[in-house]
């Protein structure tokens, strides 16, 4: 049996400050310049206590347990536990069944409890008055405050897998089925003065959200730039297969990684985001290297999915790229030079109407040429 434990702690300070200059390089305070230079202000502290501890059981001779747990105690968020169970069951010398259950939970960032409020002054519709046509609501001025939230906690996530690898000689397989589960992460962007308002009038108003009302009209409303309320439920199968062989005039790997996805659903206060992706994405790899030498060609490809409303879809992306390295390059020791092409097809973006572009692939840029240099010196 093998185990380990230990404790740590950590103080952790932030600050971002904005200082604006205008045309005659004088400067002004943020708060009395109008627009918006970004992320707001923000300063804030943490202490953290962590424990935690690992443990290996040999429960068979062909069976490995391994048990983990992590306590963190934060002096702001409060407390966060994280835990972890992995299997390994090698039923035959060439098959080897494996699996895990993980919860974890991670507290906020600083800049979410503690951002300084920006006024906003939207038009809004008061739903909680009016209950006609939204179309035929008159809309009035109201002034927003958007700012940090105290209340925040740490999020929670759990995740499953049950798979197995099997490996013959240079050749090994593997399969897995995954399942993720995040709740109560804060919101990717603050919720609009309009969605605040009708999650009052539905009786469901976020904590830290509040809408203040004088004779029944609404006067001002506060709220955080951030509630846990968001939601990612995620679940698919992954395949990888690699292939290793050494031969007189260079080592050479092929790997290929296929991931199908079979659910990616968002929700934001019981609300459901919408939201689509690629089901299916393939990554292939080639690899030869001869001393200090090493060429790459790698294959990029993921499948067509919806847009938002389904009324077109993202085409299929496949990209190549090609890089080439040289350790201890002229004769140097440390010294690494590196270049390539990336996207050699020069494949543009995923395209579903002219004003819906997937901009996360690696075709933004188009083909791109690089080259880089690096050294190190040991003492």
């Amino acid at each position: 049996m093998k185990w380990a434990a230990g404790t740590a702690y950590a103080h952790e300070e932030k600050r971002n400050v904005y200082e604006y200059r205008d045309a005659h390089d004088r400067s002004h305070e943020a708060a009395d310049v109008l627009g918006s230079g970004g992320e707001a202000e923000y300063s804030g502290t943490r202490q953290r206590w962590s424990t935690f501890t690992e443990v290996s059981l040999p429960v068979l001779h062909d069976w490995d347990l391994v048990l983990a747990g992590r306590l963190d105690e934060h002096d702001d968020v409060g407390t966060s536990f994280s835990h972890q169970i992995t299997s390994r069951y090698r039923l035959h010398k060439a098959l080897t069944l494996r699996g895990s259950w993980n919860r974890a939970s991670r507290a906020p960032d600083l800049s979410l409890l503690y951002r300084q409020p920006a006024i906003y002054h939207p038009y809004v519709c008061d739903t909680r008055t009016f209950t006609g046509d939204r179309e035929d609501c008159p809309r009035r001025q109201v002034e927003f405050e958007l700012g940090g939230n105290l209340n925040l906690k740490p999020d929670s996530t759990e995740s499953f897998n049950l798979g197995a690898v099997m490996s013959w000689g240079p050749f090994s397989l593997s399969a897995d089925w995954f399942r993720l589960e995040l709740s109560d992460l804060p919101t990717l962007s603050p919720l609009p003065a309009q969605d605040i308002i009708d999650l009052e009038a539905a009786g469901q108003l976020p904590s830290g959200a509040e809408v203040i009302r004088s004779g029944g009209r609404i006067e001002r409303i506060r709220a955080p730039s951030r509630v846990s309320t968001w939601e990612n439920d995620v679940a698919g199968f992954n395949v990888q297969g690699t292939a290793d062989w050494k031969s007189d005039w260079a080592d050479v790997l092929f790997a290929a990684y296929w991931l199908h996805q079979t659910e990616d659903t968002v929700t934001s206060g019981g609300r459901r985001i919408p939201h689509t992706y690629p089901r299916n994405r393939v990554h292939a790899l080639v690899r030869a290297s001869r001393d200090n030498v090493t060429a790459n060609w790698g294959i990029l490809a993921f499948s067509s999915y919806p847009n938002r409303d389904e009324s077109a879809r993202f085409e299929a992306w496949v990209g190549h790229n090609v890089t080439l390295s040289w350790r201890n390059a002229l004769g140097v020791k440390g010294m690494e030079l590196a270049g390539g092409i990336l996207n050699i097809g020069n494949s543009g973006p995923s395209i579903a109407t002219p004003t819906q572009v997937d901009t996360t692939l690696d075709s933004t840029r188009g083909r791109t040429f690089f080259l880089t240099a690096n050294i190190s010196f040991a003492p």
